[in-house]
C-alpha cells in the first residue's frame, strides 16, 4: 500500500517550497510565544495594578474577613498573582491550536495571532490609561491623598475582560477566515 509521499514524488522546487514554509511557519511561531511571554508579564502587572490595590499600603487595607481584604490578599501572591495570566494564556494557546489544525494556510495563523496579540497591547495599554480617569469623573471631590481600593479599579477590570474576549473572538474569526479565503482562491 503506497503512502501519500510515495503516491506524490515530490520535485525539487515543491520540496523547497515545503522547507520555506515549514521555516516560515517555526519562525512565525516562535515570534508569536514571544508576544505570549510578553503578556503573560503585561498581565501580570495589570494583576498586581487592578486586583492588588493595597499591595503597597498595608495600614490601609481592608479588615481582614472582608471581601476587599480576600481578593487583594489572594491575588497578592502565588497562584493568584499568575492566574489571569495563565487563563488568558490558555486559551489563546487552545484557539491558536484549533486554528493551525483547521486551516489551510498553517504559516499565516501565527502571524495573525501575532499581530492580533501586539494589537491587543496597544489597546490594553489605552484602555488602561483611560480606565483609570473614569472614576474621578463620578467620586465626590475632594479626595483622600491616598486612595485606594476596588472603586478604583473596576473600570480597568471591566475593560480588560472585555478586551480579552474581544482579543479571542477576533483570533478566532481572522484563522477561521484564513482558512475560508483559501478554499475560495
Amino acid at each position: 500500500m503506497a503512502t501519500h509521499f510515495e503516491s506524490q514524488p515530490r520535485s525539487g522546487a515543491s520540496l523547497v517550497e515545503a522547507l520555506v514554509r515549514s521555516g516560515l511557519f517555526v519562525a512565525s511561531t516562535f515570534a508569536l510565544i514571544g508576544t505570549w511571554r510578553f503578556l503573560f508579564g503585561w498581565l501580570v502587572l495589570f494583576t498586581e495594578g487592578l486586583l492588588v490595590p493595597w499591595d503597597t499600603w498595608g495600614q490601609l487595607r481592608p479588615p481582614t474577613g472582608t471581601w476587599e481584604r480576600t481578593v487583594n490578599d489572594y491575588f497578592n501572591v502565588p497562584p493568584g498573582l499568575f492566574l489571569p495570566s495563565i487563563v488568558f494564556t490558555a486559551i489563546s494557546v487552545c484557539n491558536f491550536v484549533a486554528c493551525v489544525m483547521r486551516s489551510n494556510d498553517r504559516v499565516r495563523v501565527p502571524l495573525i495571532f501575532a499581530a492580533a496579540n501586539i494589537l491587543y497591547f496597544v489597546a490594553h495599554f489605552v484602555l488602561l490609561g483611560a480606565a483609570r480617569q473614569i472614576p474621578l469623573l463620578w467620586l465626590s471631590q475632594p479626595r483622600p491623598p491616598v486612595d485606594l481600593g476596588f472603586h478604583r479599579t473596576w473600570p480597568g477590570i471591566l475593560g480588560s475582560l472585555t478586551l480579552w474576549w474581544c482579543l479571542w473572538a477576533v483570533q478566532q474569526r481572522l484563522a477561521t477566515r484564513t482558512k475560508a479565503s483559501v478554499k475560495a482562491v
